[in-house]
């Protein structure tokens, strides 16, 4: 039985960055600057570590993306700028390491849940005016990404 698939909505460049503004968490606000300056999916945000950030030649690395292939792709200005206010929110009293997670669980020991990530986002674009049964994508193609942020 062949599925039926949704046509994704990619939102205007203008909706992303207001919905992203008026994020108040700064966690979330770092996992959805990462989801469209980066053009990550929402399971390499979760499964991101400290040592794959490279704020030099701003760069993200990407471990096991889909179908287990690693890459590297770009960081944003933009940010960079949130990720280091989340970092030194997070990680200034306990300390941390290279091969800590970006974004921990809450034992610290595992990375956030992709369902936890996804919730992010959902709840980021509950407003956002679409059709019944319709669906925003995070990143339509990969060449795409950079246009939302």
């Amino acid at each position: 039985m062949k599925r039926t698939l949704n046509f994704p909505i990619i939102p205007p460049k203008e909706s992303v960055l207001s919905l992203i503004h008026q994020t108040d968490n700064l966690k979330h606000k770092t996992i959805l600057m990462l989801i469209y300056g980066s053009g990550l999916r929402v399971s390499e945000v979760a499964k991101l570590k400290i040592s794959d950030i490279c704020s030099k030649t701003m760069r993200v690395r990407v471990h096991h993306a889909k179908h287990n292939t690693n890459r590297y792709t770009i960081l944003p200005q933009e940010a960079l700028v949130i990720m280091r206010q989340y970092f030194k929110k997070e990680f200034a009293l306990t300390g941390y390491q290279l091969s800590d997670w970006l974004f921990p669980g809450n034992d610290f020991i595992r990375s956030c849940i992709c369902s936890g990530c996804k919730a992010v986002f959902k709840r980021a674009f509950f407003t956002y005016d679409t059709p019944s049964k319709a669906y925003i994508l995070c990143v339509h193609k990969k060449s795409d990404y950079a246009k939302n942020v």
